[in-house]
């Protein structure tokens, strides 16, 4: 029986030779998150809950339109916090609507295309949801 992959077969295919070059730059390192926090754009519990000091570039923009009520389209590489992009000021909106003793109802809705998406995410909302007490979240996947 023959093994459907060769390792030395492919390592001598035409895609598999060397030199080795990756265009991927880092990410551009954006505002300090307590910086953020001191300008009013995210609640004061946001610097404990963002487990970075800093965040990208591409996310200090995104949370600067948001926050002012801009539309955003968020386009960069894996790995690199759209998620957060759009969540951080969520989840910094319902804080501040629970400090203010805002009105009952839904605050937020957040649908993914895909329950494979959906599923990625939910570990990350559900860290999330354990840390701000106090503000009732309903997480669910529904067909």
């Amino acid at each position: 029986m023959r093994a459907l992959l060769n390792l030395d077969e492919a390592r001598s295919a035409p895609l598999m030779k060397g030199p080795y070059i990756s265009l991927s730059r880092p990410f551009r390192e954006g505002a300090k998150v307590a910086d953020m926090v001191a300008e009013g754009l995210l609640h004061p519990l946001m610097e404990n809950l963002i487990p970075y000091a800093h965040l990208f570039g591409h996310q200090k923009t995104a949370i600067r339109n948001i926050v002012a009520g801009k539309s955003v389209l968020i386009s960069t590489g894996t790995g690199s916090g759209k998620t957060e992009c759009f969540l951080y000021p969520i989840i910094s909106h319902c804080l501040k609507l629970r400090d203010g003793n805002g009105p009952a109802g839904i605050s937020a809705v957040i649908v993914y295309p895909m329950n494979a998406l959906a599923e990625d995410q939910l570990a990350r909302i559900q860290v999330l949801r354990e840390l701000t007490m106090g503000v009732k979240q309903r997480i669910g996947l529904e067909p």
